[in-house]
């Protein structure tokens, strides 16, 4: 399985891309936070590789998993899918609510296509997630 997902969290991501799939990873050339690629500072897999925009518009992930709520818009302009409708997507929330506890809306909130995973029980606690 080809799973799509943005080098957000190092530490958290090297034991994500351990499993056993295909791991896509967003690089552009400034290797900013949107295309960071493989990790600099950690020993990943070959099964996590790189790919730019137009390579993973013709190399259709077959899950996406969102972390961050641009995400979303990144992956309609750079492969024109959209993120629960024409490819499976789960969002992983590592924060907490920047707003009140417990009385933020979760980005996602309310939407049946894209399940949100935490990575805490304090953070399902605290966000309102519909």
């Amino acid at each position: 399985m080809r799973v799509l997902i943005w080098h957000v969290h190092g530490s958290w991501m090297t034991s994500f891309v351990s499993g056993p799939d295909e791991y896509l990873l967003p690089v552009l050339p400034d290797r900013g936070p949107d295309g960071r690629g493989r990790a600099q500072t950690w020993t990943w897999p070959a099964s996590a590789r790189e790919v730019n925009p137009k390579q993973l518009a013709e190399d259709r992930p077959d899950v996406v998993v969102l972390q961050r709520p641009h995400e979303i818009e990144l992956l309609r302009q750079w492969t024109g899918l959209r993120a629960g409708q024409d490819v499976p997507a789960v969002y992983v929330e590592h924060n907490t609510p920047a707003g009140p506890a417990a009385a933020t809306e979760h980005p996602v909130a309310g939407r049946s296509d894209i399940p949100v995973v935490h990575v805490t029980a304090f953070n399902a606690l605290m966000w309102d997630c519909g």
